[in-house]
């Protein structure tokens, strides 16, 4: 008997995550296309590590990055444990932007203990909306949320665009933006002479909670029985349709609050590119984290350290930025093709623990 088990025990614990070995190769291939492109990957990394760690500013540019995608990455953390794949974060950090921006700059001289907490809210609802009106259409119309949510993306920036080029353009300058929103509604900062905020102290916080959420609450149970087994979550009496509008609520909500602390901490006024992609690089994040918020906050500030690097090799040896994006692309494929591989493995130790249940119950 103790034998069966120690089997048993075998095959269900000896499967490692393989997803330092696939970085590690996306480093390596990324090393390749360096060399093939004429630039020594030795140099280039180094910069890329200078570039991220070498000072202060550095590291607190790659912790003001690692803000909206942690944020925004949490969200999606949620869709994809209700198994509803969404690409909207984009036109979502946009919306949160604009509404943080309408109470900044329509509300009045408000005090910090006020207007920070309105723009935070005013960012949070805009999304949540832009973000459970694709979940509703999902519902009620099976709706694919791929395709919806990505045309609402569009739909989300142009508006924005239109703003910052029409009604809310300040008649002060000749470059499409807002005028700035009021000083108390600017973020405080954190570190001096720095441009870190107090944001990243709200979205480490807002990992502590979802990870509350989804491990010790009800409510995190039902989105991943809904994701997992839609089947089994109506035998359980969840409804499966509300759980899918409330996870793009949260997701959308997630979203909107990055793009309002991005703006509140950052630009202080609305722009034409209030978020470089965050969006869709936080879906790959997500993707990263495995539904596991630490995870997430790991894959985030990694990814941080890919931007903020990049833009250090630009500075340093010429190399576009273009190349740094293509490594985040190796990364992502390179960890998409461990994942497959350990469901491969897992799948494989099941079998092999059936099959020594059978042979201890002959």
């Amino acid at each position: 008997m103790n034998n069966q088990n120690q089997k048993i025990q075998g095959c269900v614990f000896s499967s490692k995550s393989v997803l330092p070995v696939a970085i590690m190769l996306a480093f390596l291939s990324g090393a390749l296309l360096l060399g093939f492109s004429g630039y020594s990957p030795v140099a280039a990394y180094g910069a890329l590590l200078r570039g991220s760690f070498g000072n202060v500013n550095s590291v607190a540019e790659v912790l003001l990055k690692t803000t909206p995608l942690l944020l925004a990455a949490l969200g999606l953390t949620i869709s994809n444990r209700a198994n509803v794949i969404s690409i909207g974060a984009e036109g979502q950090i946009f919306l949160g932007a604009m509404g943080a921006a309408a109470v900044g700059l329509f509300m009045g001289p408000l005090p910090a203990v006020l207007a920070i907490p309105l723009c935070m809210l005013a960012g949070v609802i805009i999304g949540a909306l832009w973000g459970g009106f694709a979940g509703w259409l999902k519902v009620k119309m099976n709706a694919n949320e791929i395709i919806v949510t990505l045309m609402m993306n569009y739909i989300a920036i142009e508006m924005v665009r239109y703003l910052v080029n029409g009604p809310w353009r300040d008649p002060n300058s000749v470059e499409p933006f807002s005028a700035q929103i009021t000083p108390g509604a600017w973020m405080p900062v954190l570190v001096p002479r720095t441009r870190l905020h107090i944001g990243l102290l709200i979205a480490l916080a807002m990992v502590v909670v979802f990870w509350w959420i989804l491990r010790r609450t009800t409510l995190g149970y039902q989105f991943t029985v809904c994701g997992s087994n839609p089947r089994a979550a109506e035998a359980n009496g969840i409804n499966g349709k509300r759980m899918i509008v409330l996870s793009m609520l949260i997701s959308g909500g997630m979203a909107g609050l990055a793009g309002a602390i991005e703006l509140m901490g950052v630009h202080h006024r609305l722009i034409e590119e209030v978020s470089p992609n965050y969006g869709f690089t936080a879906i790959i994040i997500a993707v990263l984290g495995r539904g596991k918020p630490v995870r997430v906050l790991f894959a985030a500030f990694f990814f941080a350290v890919l931007t903020v690097g990049a833009d250090g090799m630009r500075r340093s040896m010429g190399i576009p930025v273009a190349l740094g994006t293509i490594l985040q692309a190796l990364v992502l494929l390179f960890a998409l093709g461990s994942e497959i591989y350990e469901q491969r493995l897992l799948t494989k130790e099941k079998i092999q623990m059936l099959a020594a249940l059978q042979e201890g119950g002959k």
